[in-house]
């Protein structure tokens, strides 16, 4: 029937700008910070690191994420937006910069991003260079997404925690003014040139590129505020169930 194959392509298009916008591959890092969190949670809490470990790869698998993205992208699907997007994705430049940005957000991509900003202090960029990259980051959104992932872990790590409005903000800026300080805007890009950073821009201020930018981001603050609250819940579970301290190999 019609009204099922228009179902059918707009799920395909939407598993697409999952793929080539980076979303999946994101989904797979925040998986990779869960054993992480779990270390930091076991030296602060009497919860033994084998029973957060578990917890923390059962909530955050990369499956159940992508399963909320895309719901949120279905909900919030715009096919003409859509399709102007995918065009700028599959275009060489779009993969050149996503590829780029992915791979900036890799765990292991910390202490490049932090020398690299330090060469950035020895050699400033131009002004004009500058300029650019502060453009990116506000119109990517990316920065403040960061932001409200440190937020996220935050009351991960602390789930019986009631954080105010007032508390939850001052992290988030704290978490901006951090990241900005500590060249994150820049490093992702540092290999494109200038007309490149321009036609970026263009994208991402374009009405297809703030519609992409919004849904992508905005499905997964709603995806992570989800798994935030059924992390709380298994946390609460796990410390009352504890077990032998033992670390998996």
């Amino acid at each position: 029937m019609p009204g099922q194959q228009v179902d059918a392509d707009q799920g395909a298009l939407v598993r697409e700008l999952m793929e080539l916008s980076g979303a999946k591959d994101y989904t797979e890092h925040v998986a990779m910070y869960g054993p992480v969190l779990a270390k930091t949670m076991a030296s602060t809490t009497d919860t033994p690191y084998e029973i957060l470990y578990k917890v923390f790869s059962e909530a955050w698998r990369p499956d159940l994420f992508n399963r909320g993205l895309e719901n949120y992208l279905n909900k919030n699907f715009n096919r003409g937006y859509c399709l102007q997007a995918l065009e700028w994705l599959r275009s060489p430049l779009g993969r050149k910069i996503t590829q780029a940005e992915v791979e900036a957000d890799l765990p292991d991509s910390q202490p490049r991003a932090e020398s690299y900003a330090k060469q950035l202090q020895r050699t400033p960029p131009t002004q004009r260079r500058m300029e650019l990259i502060e453009k990116v980051a506000e119109a990517s959104g990316k920065i403040e997404f960061a932001a409200a992932a440190q937020v996220f872990v935050a009351r991960a790590l602390n789930p019986g925690r009631q954080f105010t409005a007032g508390e939850l903000e001052a992290l988030r800026k704290r978490s901006h003014d951090a990241i900005m300080m500590s060249g994150g805007p820049a490093y992702p890009y540092r290999a494109l040139t200038s007309d490149e950073l321009i036609k970026y821009i263009e994208f991402l201020e374009s009405d297809a590129g703030k519609w992409c930018q919004k849904t992508v981001l905005g499905a997964f603050k709603e995806t992570m505020l989800t798994a935030s609250v059924e992390l709380g819940k298994q946390l609460a579970k796990a410390a009352a169930r504890r077990g032998p301290t033992t670390v998996p190999k």
